[in-house]
């Protein structure tokens, strides 16, 4: 039978366990600061951009990169060393990313498909200065009880990747 004191012991111990592990039971490693948690929206031409990768680059040059793709609604929640939800507070660059690769037609006979040309063409979908830390526009501070940021990526692309860089 299972008794009061029993029942607050089961509910407890684990709590506790829990709070003093933190989630996932991983500690953090040596001299990285807890991380905050961060969410960041990207819109372009007013909408959001879903699948695209968000990159936090620290300012300070410090290595707790924090790093998400975005959903349907344009959120990334990102996470620092891909484990640990958050980005450690401090002032980032944002670096946004998309690219898309031309489909094959489904409907093509194998007769068609040896016949064309296997060169799949690909495109940046995000105009070029947003994708690194030395030419980005965006820059956000995170700091604890910020959780979201929103940043824009201006007009919707389409350019080719020159496949010889």
């Amino acid at each position: 039978m299972i008794t009061t004191r029993n029942l607050l012991t089961l509910l407890v111990l684990p709590a506790v366990a829990l709070s003093l592990t933190g989630c996932g039971g991983e500690q953090l490693p040596p001299g990285m600061p807890p991380p905050v948690p961060t969410e960041i929206v990207v819109i372009q031409e007013g909408n959001p951009l879903e699948g695209a990768v968000v990159r936090l680059q620290p300012a300070d040059n410090s290595p707790w990169t924090a790093v998400g793709r975005t959903d349907a609604s344009g959120r990334a929640i990102v996470y620092t060393m891909d484990r640990f939800r958050g980005a450690v507070p401090g002032q980032y660059k944002v670096i946004v990313s998309k690219t898309e690769t031309e489909t094959l037609d489904p409907t093509l006979t194998p007769d068609e498909l040896r016949a064309r040309d296997t060169t799949l063409s690909s495109f940046f979908l995000v105009e070029e200065r947003f994708m690194s830390a030395s030419t980005t526009p965006l820059d956000i501070e995170v700091v604890r009880g910020t959780r979201t940021h929103a940043v824009d990526v201006g007009s919707a692309v389409r350019i080719l990747i020159d496949e010889r860089r």
